[in-house]
């Protein structure tokens, strides 16, 4: 006999789909010839390395200057601009051309900003197109709310003061507009290339020291790690605008491989940066699956020490690649204008004191300027005479110092006032009882 057939309903496993990971979307904008030269370098260290972001970060070269762009390099997509104001030729180191450009191009950059989560835009200051329109791009970033940082090369001293002048405005012009600011004097590389390096090369160097840096910030944003960093993370300390910013990356190995990558970094001699004056730190420690929590904790409490007050964030990642290598990613935050105005005040309250003291020194020598001047060697035994023979006339005067004596000891106004007003009162009393005849007087 058969048995029955249980009605049984099969339940069919349902298994849940991953959430899909929502990547920002990173712009990387070279503007003018400089700016473009350096992400054109950053875009091919770049095009060599696989990740997440691999697909979500633009690298784009921003000209007035159409032979520049035609010379860009493949990886990279070009953003001309300005035909109608400089006709595909340059600005001729006229800052003036390059924001006119930049402003009747406004819907064209806004639409190629309008999707960016993060806008990193690189200029070298001093000539006409990279001065004048960063900061019409920067403001266009911040209208759009995306986080923004600006990474700026300053000129070479031999350019020349007007260089210098060019870089220093528009520096104050797009400070405002920025989350935060790298400056890099290109007269630092001077400190990490020999003296008889080409020029090209040397150049070339510095490119490839940012592009590594950028290229290691970008991986720290997209890479998952085992204590992870993430776009949010790096909003946080980012809130401000005008933030000075410091940002490097160093790798190191052997025994003591976490104090020396952290020795390089702190020791960097492009940058000039103050780290007791940041109040926000976000560093990654990328190395292989022998990271020690000795190690972890010796970079954490170097960069605590620095400002025991400031907010810290750090992540750790793993790369199978770096076999007995520690590599650390360091950004610090500065708010630099409350420590100007305080340095302001202090130098206005130094020359207010000092001022102050000079008053009193003059108004001294002016009320009290009763002191006989020096007699001529000719005259002084007459004087001396002279005194002798009014002292033995009013023996009572002689115990009363001279208010010639007096006055030469004298340290301030304050002082002479006070033994001018002691004389003068000894004087009345001494001539009020010379007019009173004798008879009257109290003995």
């Amino acid at each position: 006999m058969k048995k029955p057939k249980k009605n049984i309903k099969k339940i069919a496993k349902v298994s849940p789909k991953p959430e899909k990971i929502n990547l920002p979307k990173i712009k990387v904008i070279g503007i003018g010839g400089g700016g473009g030269s350096i992400v054109g370098e950053i875009a091919k260290i770049f095009s060599k390395k696989r990740g997440l972001g691999a697909k979500k970060i633009d690298f784009v070269v921003a000209n007035v200057d159409s032979q520049a762009i035609l010379a860009a390099p493949q990886k990279v997509k070009k953003f001309c601009f300005g035909q109608k104001t400089t006709f595909g030729l340059g600005c001729g180191m006229d800052p003036e051309i390059g924001e006119r450009a930049a402003k009747l191009a406004l819907e064209q950059i806004k639409k190629m900003l309008s999707d960016a989560d993060l806008c990193i835009f690189v200029s070298c200051f001093g000539g006409g197109t990279g001065s004048g329109a960063t900061p019409v791009f920067s403001q266009l970033a911040q209208s759009l709310n995306s986080l923004s940082i600006g990474i700026f090369t300053m000129p070479f001293k031999f350019e020349g003061h007007k260089r210098q002048e060019i870089a220093k405005n528009a520096v104050q012009k797009t400070e405002s507009f920025l989350n935060g600011i790298v400056i890099i004097p290109n007269q630092k590389i001077f400190q990490v290339i020999d003296q008889k390096t080409p020029l090209k090369e040397a150049l070339s160097s510095l490119n490839k020291i940012l592009a590594q840096t950028l290229g290691d910030l970008v991986e720290t944003v997209y890479d998952p790690g085992i204590i992870n960093l993430d776009f949010a993370d790096f909003k946080t300390i980012f809130k401000n605008r005008g933030e000075m910013a410091f940002l490097d990356s160093e790798v190191s190995f052997g025994k003591d491989r976490a104090k020396t990558a952290l020795e390089k970094i702190l020791k960097n001699p492009l940058l000039d940066y103050k780290f007791e004056d940041a109040h926000s730190f976000i560093f990654n420690i990328i190395s292989d699956d022998n990271l020690t929590m000795k190690e972890t904790e010796e970079i954490s409490r170097t960069i605590y020490q620095f400002n025991p007050r400031a907010r810290i964030i750090f992540g750790v990642s793993r790369n199978s690649s770096m076999k007995n290598k520690i590599k650390i990613l360091l950004l610090a935050l500065a708010s630099p204008k409350n420590k100007i105005i305080a340095e302001k005040k202090s130098k206005i309250k130094e020359v207010e004191k000092e001022a102050n003291k000079e008053i009193e020194k003059e108004a001294g020598k002016k009320l009290f300027k009763k002191e006989k001047t020096p007699a001529k060697p000719q005259k002084k035994e007459k004087l001396k005479k002279e005194e002798k023979k009014e002292s033995q006339e009013k023996p009572s005067l002689s115990k009363t110092p001279s208010i010639s004596q007096k006055l030469r000891v004298r340290r301030n106004g304050l002082d002479l006032h006070k033994i001018m007003k002691e004389s003068e009162e000894a004087l009345l009393k001494e001539e009020e009882q010379w007019e009173v005849p004798a008879f009257l007087r109290k003995k």
